[in-house]
């Protein structure tokens, strides 16, 4: 099977657009396909940070692309927060993935998005000249709050420059833990185990920044607003649980005893965690329109009647 580059899918990585558009498959078997040959650039094997360009022909493997077919019943268990030509906001509810993985590869965020936009007749999978909409960044699984989709190649290439350059500020409101009466600044390197999916505090790990601002105190626990300057993976959970405020309800990074009576008493099934409130700062790029704006999300139901219960 053979593909023209168009000028909108010009300058990805070839391994980014294989994962955009064969979203359905595992990472591991695309960049298989990539090492071993399968898929070819102008009839040359290519490596996967190569840059497309306008007009290369890929021939690819005759993978099982997604079809029309696949959305007809796809749910979206997501709110719509803000939509125009170029994004799509959404408020992710906790428990969906927002990428396949190893343990989901259709009820995911991206499949959910995808088909919403299909049913809009703004993507249709099975041309090969459409741009694959993609998630400009993540949350975890059971993280619930605000993620950025991209419609456009543009309009993911500005974000994601946006975003390195932290000119997106992204604010959570979670629970911790004992007392913090102040505002505060946590800065500890982090470092991730691959195989483990686990980061942990590392003089050899990478720069981290979270900066807290206490919003409402209760016996033996804090509300907090914190914004992460930097994105590392799971970086919140763990730059609070290194300074002896771990989330409630985070199993991964808190502790077993505390968060089994938590759940108890408060019901919480998952880390009190919600990414509330982005906000722009565009100039210069194709979305300069949005320079300053700011979107937001309540704290889901879940989240809520803990802080109700806590404060009775």
């Amino acid at each position: 099977m053979a593909t023209t580059i168009t000028a909108n899918e010009a300058g990805q990585r070839l391994d980014r657009y294989l994962r955009k558009r064969f979203s359905s498959q595992a990472l591991g078997d695309i960049y298989r396909l990539i090492r071993t040959g399968q898929v070819k650039v102008n009839g040359r094997k290519a490596k996967a940070e190569y840059r497309l360009e306008e007009g290369d022909v890929l021939t690819l493997p005759d993978l099982n692309e997604e079809r029309k077919e696949a959305f007809v019943n796809v749910p979206c268990d997501f709110e719509i927060v803000f939509e125009d030509e170029n994004l799509l906001i959404v408020n992710k509810p906790a428990g969906l993935l927002v990428h396949p993985d190893k343990t989901e590869m259709k009820r995911t965020l991206i499949n959910q998005a995808l088909a919403y936009l299909y049913r809009k007749g703004e993507y249709d999978p099975q041309s090969s000249s459409t741009f694959t909409p993609a998630l400009c960044h993540r949350l975890d699984r059971n993280t619930s709050g605000l993620v950025v989709i991209a419609k456009t190649y543009p309009a993911l290439q500005d974000m994601t420059e946006l975003i390195r350059q932290k000119k997106v500020k992204k604010f959570y409101l979670c629970l911790v833990e004992g007392r913090l009466s102040k505002p505060g600044i946590v800065e500890l390197k982090l470092e991730k185990d691959e195989s483990k999916n686990q980061v942990k505090v590392a003089r050899s790990g990478l720069e981290a920044t979270t900066r807290y601002v206490p919003v409402e105190i209760f016996e033996g626990y804090t509300l907090l607003e914190a914004e992460i300057v930097t994105g590392r993976t799971h970086q919140i959970r763990v730059h609070l649980s290194g300074i002896g405020h771990p989330l409630v309800g985070d199993l991964k990074y808190g502790k077993r005893a505390a968060n089994e009576q938590f759940r108890r008493k408060y019901g919480l099934t998952r880390q009190f965690l919600h990414a509330y409130k982005l906000i722009l700062h565009s100039k210069g790029t194709s979305l300069e329109y949005l320079e300053g704006r700011t979107f937001s999300s309540d704290l889901p139901e879940d989240l809520q009647k803990v802080l109700i219960l806590l404060e009775d």
